[in-house]
């Protein structure tokens, strides 16, 4: 099926501000309409999932032809613990890592966890369980397929997007599709802050400069003067881990004075100003507060990631990485909506954001629901980043914000997005129903912290499921 004009043939003019008429469209289909989905973590397998479950009206058959390319050997993306010396792609998965927020608020909506999974589980349960969530698609899933280049071509007098994919062997394929879900998340390039020079220090003092996503052990700091960059989760856990380790207190540099809450061990962490300048030479670094520390053995970049696709070289990134140009509502690419994102936000409940913007993808590419016209779409896009700006006292630091869904952006985005998917359902009686964000969820979010606090000052942790078993009890506002 051709979706050349699927951005035209959808768009109609808004009724009401940020509200769509939604149109329905009912037509024949010779074959189902082919999508590929990049990537195998949590966000390509819930896009995948939610494509399979659009039917053709009464007839009951796919209206979706869906291949996953995964250049892992196994699904999970970023959950896969990889090794520095035999892997080609590596994640930031390391030893013993345990998530930072509840598993509550990282569960897909029909598929619970196993009852003995702990309230903050360790990566590999993860992993089981993502390998659980993909065992009814995964003859869908061509493993070992690296996604090359992503280009808009013609073929048979049809617009198609070719897809070309080295496999395992170094041999280039090609494939055609009709539209593209890219959904390989958000670690794969890490951020380095521009206005430091960490490649002068890294040639002066070889293997002296990491980043939080090339971090493996604790074992690797010890007796090392530390120097983390960086006060967000990476430098949470990571720093509560290498804290024993490394020789006196280990310092984090910030460019705000840290709350003792986010400090991870008060008693053996040293919070200094921000960075202002290196001396690669003396191994010396002096700070904004013309504090000066000599002798740093190891400077640790906790300071979050890009966003990267060099498989589209179309698309455009922005703010250091920080923003895809030309995206509407953080998912579809506004010169052509058959390629379309998945899992962009960062620091929300990505779970659950996910299978909104999953469902909502699902339903515009099999025509169910309408998206405003291209002017509109870049209008609002536009709208939206400078409301993101607008009163910020750092305003290129806001910007580069505009895709972050932290305190109740997350909510409202998920809720608005599901709402005009079960809006539509409800008519049609078809495709896979994606959650709401709920009162539980909200209460959770609210006291994830001092689960977390409560969490690991239990000996016995593990047998710790649910909030209630730390005796939390939800008490919705």
């Amino acid at each position: 099926m051709d979706l050349t004009s699927l951005g035209d043939s959808l768009n109609v003019v808004p009724a009401k501000p940020k509200k769509w008429r939604f149109t329905y469209t009912l037509r024949k289909k010779r074959k189902p309409t082919r999508v590929a989905v990049i990537g195998s973590g949590v966000a390509g397998l819930a896009a995948a999932k939610y494509l399979l479950a659009e039917t053709e009206g009464s007839t009951g058959n796919k209206w979706f032809d869906v291949t996953i390319f995964e250049r892992h050997s196994e699904v999970a993306g970023i959950w896969n613990l990889t090794s520095e010396w035999t892997d080609k792609f590596q994640t930031p998965m390391y030893e013993g890592l345990e998530t930072n927020v509840p598993r509550t608020l990282m569960t897909f909506s029909d598929f619970p966890y196993p009852e003995d999974v702990p309230l903050f589980p360790t990566h590999d349960r993860i992993k089981e369980y993502l390998e659980r969530y993909a065992d009814d698609i995964h003859d869908l899933i061509r493993f070992n397929s690296e996604v090359m280049m992503v280009t808009r071509v013609a073929k048979n007098y049809q617009n198609k997007w070719r897809v070309d994919i080295e496999n395992k062997g170094g041999e280039v394929e090609k494939d055609f599709f009709d539209a593209v879900v890219v959904a390989t998340g958000t670690f794969d390039k890490f951020y380095s802050p521009p206005e430091h020079d960490f490649d002068a220090w890294e040639k002066e003092n070889p293997k002296t400069v990491i980043h939080s996503k090339q971090f493996k052990r604790p074992r690797d700091f010890e007796g090392k003067k530390v120097l983390i960059i960086g006060g967000g989760p990476s430098y949470f856990d990571i720093g509560k881990r290498i804290a024993p380790c490394v020789k006196g207190k280990l310092l984090v540099s910030t460019r705000k004075p840290m709350l003792r809450g986010q400090i991870s061990n008060p008693d053996r962490h040293r919070n200094i100003s921000d960075v202002k300048f290196l001396n690669p030479k003396l191994r010396s670094i002096s700070f904004i507060n013309d504090a000066t520390e000599n002798n740093i053995d190891i400077i640790l970049l906790c300071t979050g990631y890009e966003y990267q696709y060099p498989f589209l070289p179309r698309v455009e990134i922005d703010n250091e990485g920080q923003r895809v140009v030309d995206l509407w509502e953080h998912m579809f690419w506004i010169p052509d909506i058959t390629l379309a994102f998945v899992g962009l936000p960062k620091m929300s409940a990505i779970f659950t954001v996910i299978e909104a913007q999953s469902a909502y993808i699902a339903r515009v590419l099999a025509c169910r629901l309408s998206t405003p016209f291209k002017t509109t779409m870049q209008q609002l896009t536009n709208e939206e980043l400078d409301r993101c700006i607008a009163g910020a006292a750092d305003k290129e630091a806001a910007s580069k914000k505009f895709h972050h869904f932290n305190n109740r952006k997350d909510e409202q985005y998920i809720n608005r997005l599901s709402n005009m998917c079960l809006d539509v359902d409800v008519s049609e009686q078809r495709g896979k129903q994606p959650p709401l964000w709920d009162a539980y969820f909200d209460w959770t979010r609210k006291n994830g912290a001092a689960m977390r606090t409560a969490f690991f000052e239990k000996e016995d942790k593990h047998n710790f499921t649910t909030p209630e078993s730390l005796g939390f009890k939800c008490k919705p506002e």
